[in-house]
């Protein structure tokens, strides 16, 4: 008689064969892993995931500030563009403004125009910044972008 070792149900096909089955089950003498190996997995585990999770909260921290820095400069375009835009047809008036906070949702972050007041050509400057501790200065901690733009007096 033949002995066939497999895991796959062939006993139909095997016995008008006149073969013998045995499952490759019956065959292995180990049924489950040894506590050696348990913790050998557990502690390879651990190795690769330690430094993952440290990971985790600085790139949490690094989201929100690049979150921040691009509002930031969203903002301070906007705002230079709107500057801009009524400077060409009022070119003479002064387009200064000081630590004025946008419009709600955006109420944390401020900005400041400075105008120099420029005869053919004006230079305006806009100052967009996270005021993180509310005092309505742009501290040097404080994530902030300042904005050049020159304007010139149309006849």
């Amino acid at each position: 008689m033949s002995i066939i070792s497999t895991s796959l149900p062939l006993q139909g096909v095997c016995i008008r064969l006149g073969l013998e089955i045995r499952s490759s089950r019956a065959l292995s003498v180990e049924n489950g892993y040894t506590l050696l190996e348990i913790i050998m997995a557990i502690s390879i585990l651990s190795i690769a995931l330690i430094p993952l999770m440290e990971m985790l909260p600085r790139a949490l921290l690094l989201d929100a500030q690049l979150e921040r820095e691009t509002k930031i400069a969203f903002l301070a375009q906007r705002k230079s563009e709107a500057v801009k835009s009524r400077a060409i047809y009022a070119f003479d008036q002064d387009y200064s403004e000081s630590a004025i906070a946008f419009l709600p949702p955006d109420s944390t972050f401020k900005y400041t125009v400075s105008d120099d007041q420029g005869v053919e050509i004006k230079e305006i400057a806009v100052t967009v910044w996270y005021d993180e501790n509310g005092n309505d200065i742009a501290d040097e901690d404080e994530e902030k972008i300042t904005l050049y733009t020159k304007i010139a007096k149309r006849d």
